[in-house]
């Protein structure tokens, strides 16, 4: 009987840590999820035509059940041969995750230097 209050006693005191430690651990698979909705939403963009990316906002939600999020993408022409696409993911009911942001630059192929066309 002794026994069974002393291992008691410790195992109240590990609760906090062990209540910590799950909010820890939910709170970084929420990232993870987060970043895969980016890496999807970016890798769709990135191989999208360049004479179809057309200068603007656009955004979309996704009720998926897992992680709901809402994404936008803005095109904006930088030059006649660079378009700049910078992609916003946030999430729909975390309020823990933060927003993220990635930025990349989308090249013309036609008008793109070619080197095994070099004379």
């Amino acid at each position: 009987m002794v026994a069974v209050t002393v291992l008691a006693l410790g195992v109240t005191g590990l609760a906090p840590l062990m209540v910590s430690q799950a909010r820890r651990s939910v709170e970084t698979s929420r990232v993870a999820l987060r970043n895969a909705a980016m890496a999807s939403v970016s890798r769709r963009l990135a191989v999208t035509g360049y004479t179809t990316l057309v200068a603007g906002t656009t955004c979309r939600s996704y009720s998926n059940a897992t992680f709901p999020y809402a994404a936008c993408y803005t095109v904006s022409t930088v030059s006649t041969t660079v378009k700049r696409v910078t992609v916003v993911v946030t999430p729909a009911v975390t309020p823990t995750v933060k927003p993220d942001t990635v930025s990349f630059n989308r090249l013309n192929p036609a008008a793109a230097y070619n080197p095994l066309n070099y004379p």
